[in-house]
């Protein structure tokens, strides 16, 4: 048992060394091996706990992978929300609290592009500490994008990989802040979100359209409009990968949303409005049969 903890905690320094060296397909490969076993280990650590959904966020943040960064955020501020009376008490309470308006920042990053119903309190949480800058950050302000980024953006390094490396760039004052370096990364994809935002906006208001008037609508020509439609089928796809993360961690954590699909007939557009629920028979069936599985250990005993 002490293994498995050790393995749990050994995971979320992982992550986080991933991140902070700006190593970020490792990052996500960390996050991916951590299940919901090692999930209970890593929750009885309050700050290891925040530390483990806010490192995930950033790293699906950059990956692209907007609609898991938003709930690993939405996750931390909600956990903080209910228990902030039992953070007081721990000697970490300052690490906590800076986390957690890291993470508020990135949160409203997340929404832009991935603009989507969060938890009541959390939106208000939002609301109260940024103020005009989520306002500001929704009307695609770059100055706002840059300083809520830069705020809530872990602190990252540039690691000395050899002798030589150190030899060449270990006192260059020309080389580019790698937060600087994610940061124009993400700008490039958040000058280019409005376009979607807008057309996403488009298809919940029609039922049916035509691709020549959603065209007119957008000023766009044939070409931008396929990638339009390419790029909304792929944000809003649903399926989780096989990793034990995944399909055991933000399965559990996905509430209902809902999606806007739409489908392409002679020139129509036909737009399908579907709410994504909770399956709670599964949940309630998974739990059944681990309880069926104890009694039948103790009538063994």
């Amino acid at each position: 048992r002490q293994m498995c903890i050790r393995d749990s905690f050994s995971m979320v320094s992982l992550l986080r060394l991933n991140v902070i060296t700006s190593d970020l397909d490792n990052a996500v490969k960390a996050v991916e091996l951590i299940d919901d076993k090692a999930l209970v280990n890593i929750s009885k650590a309050y700050a290891c706990m925040i530390t483990l959904f806010y490192y995930a966020g950033f790293a699906y943040l950059m990956k692209g992978r907007y609609k898991e960064s938003v709930k690993m955020f939405e996750v931390i501020l909600s956990f903080i929300i209910k228990y902030k009376q039992f953070f007081t008490r721990s000697f970490q309470y300052e690490t906590i609290v800076r986390q957690a308006e890291r993470a508020i920042s990135l949160l409203a990053v997340s929404t832009i592009f991935y603009p989507t119903e969060i938890d009541r309190s959390v939106q208000n949480l939002l609301n109260e500490r940024l103020g005009d800058k989520l306002e500001k950050l929704q009307k695609y302000d770059t100055e706002t994008f840059k300083e809520c980024f830069n705020y809530g953006c872990p602190k990252l390094i540039v690691p000395i990989r050899d002798r030589e490396h150190f030899e060449n760039y270990g006192f260059d004052v020309q080389v580019l802040e790698p937060v600087n370096q994610l940061r124009d990364t993400l700008l490039s994809q958040f000058l280019k979100i409005q376009k979607l935002n807008d057309f996403s906006g488009v298809l919940r208001v029609y039922s049916t359209i035509s691709l020549q008037k959603i065209a007119k609508i957008m000023k766009v020509d044939q070409t931008q409009l396929k990638e339009l439609l390419d790029q909304h089928k792929r944000r809003n796809q649903v399926d989780l990968g096989d990793c034990p993360f995944e399909k055991k961690v933000i399965s559990m954590l996905r509430g209902s949303s809902v999606i806007i699909d739409f489908t392409i007939e002679n020139d129509m557009i036909k737009i399908n409005e579907t709410t994504t629920k909770t399956n709670y028979s599964k949940i309630f069936s998974k739990y059944s049969s681990n309880i069926d599985q104890l009694l039948t250990e103790i009538q063994n005993l």
